[in-house]
């Protein structure tokens, strides 16, 4: 391999999974295939983002310099997609073997099995782990021969079950899942500089030491979640929007600037099988993330209903898209998502 290449890697940056999978890339890149760091460029990206980077024929701007994702030599992109598999498709035509997708959310995913690209595209995608397991499996457990060993390291394994909503067949308690990934929110500040300096030790670490930083994130994390449930049951009873409906499932609709989750919910989760939040984006439109309000509920999925409705995408569990205004004032109108 050339390793005076450029690479691209882009990545969902709002969660642990895509900052720790992109870690994970790069680590490989560098380490095991001897790719100069100076030749690696990180792109930190959501739906929306990426939705404006295919409307501008692929061009984006990053820390003030302008780029054009064709104009690099291999791209990888790890735990997000473009809403649109057009564009998908042109990268793979652009770059062939030089594309490699990691991801694990449904809806893309099935749209490139229906257009028959899931066995061209270099890459793992698999829906029942999260995008850092896929990455893992795809540099160091191809054949999977760690993981079904119980040999795939341990922190990842609960991050992996917290973002793809497996922790029941990962035989992984739920509330600890939670507060690691709250704890390693709050050390690693969804940083991926700090992930890549790290990641080796979590890829290359014993069970023990996994296990280790594990707790030690959950302990980070226990003070984190409650003052967040606190904090999060304030918001709902003097904010929250009763009412809605989501696919005839009732709902709560909620404004919030700032990131969420289904946990926003909770307190309210007897009452409510669906979360919407809204959140106006600097274009103008209005960004929709949508929550399961219980995890244990596999009746619905949320990533599913944002595609095959508004174009969006995601989780079983928690999903996104941005409308338009007009399409926010019909669904505030209508009370139904």
């Amino acid at each position: 391999m050339n390793n005076d290449k450029k690479y691209l890697i882009i990545y969902h940056f709002e969660d642990n999974d895509g900052c720790c999978s992109c870690a994970i890339m790069k680590y490989y890149l560098v380490n095991e295939l001897g790719v100069d760091e100076n030749n690696i460029t990180l792109f930190g990206a959501n739906y929306a983002i990426l939705s404006k980077v295919y409307a501008d024929n692929f061009n984006f701007i990053l820390n003030k310099k302008e780029y054009n994702i064709l104009d690099f030599d291999s791209v990888i992109m790890t735990d997000i997609s473009f809403n649109d598999f057009n564009a998908i498709k042109t990268l793979y035509e652009e770059f062939g073997n030089n594309f490699t997708w990691i991801d694990h959310h449904a809806p893309i995913i099935t749209e490139s099995i229906k257009r028959k690209y899931d066995t061209l595209i270099n890459g793992v995608r698999d829906t029942h782990r999260s995008a850092l397991l896929n990455a893992y499996k795809y540099c160091y457990d191809p054949l999977d021969i760690k993981y079904t060993n119980g040999e795939a390291p341990y922190l990842l394994r609960v991050l992996s079950a917290w973002d793809s909503f497996t922790f029941e067949s990962e035989g992984i308690d739920f509330e600890y899942a939670r507060k690691v990934n709250m704890g390693f929110t709050s050390w690693y500040k969804l940083n991926t500089d700090i992930w890549y300096n790290n990641i080796g030790n979590f890829i290359n670490g014993t069970y023990e030491f996994n296990k280790s930083y594990a707790d030690e994130g959950c302990k980070l994390g226990k003070k984190e979640a409650d003052e967040y449930d606190k904090r999060n049951e304030s918001i709902i009873k003097n904010f929250g929007m009763p009412g809605f409906t989501v696919d005839g499932r009732p709902a709560m609709l909620l404004f919030m600037s700032e990131g969420t989750s289904s946990l926003i919910f909770k307190s309210v989760s007897d009452k409510y099988k669906n979360g919407i939040c809204a959140k106006t984006s600097p274009t103008g439109n209005i960004v929709i993330s949508l929550y399961n309000t219980d995890r244990m509920d596999h009746t619905f999925h949320c990533g599913t209903y944002l595609h095959d409705k508004y174009g969006g995408g995601g989780h079983e569990g928690a999903a996104g898209t941005t409308i338009t205004i007009e399409q926010f004032n019909k669904i505030l109108k209508t009370k139904t998502l």
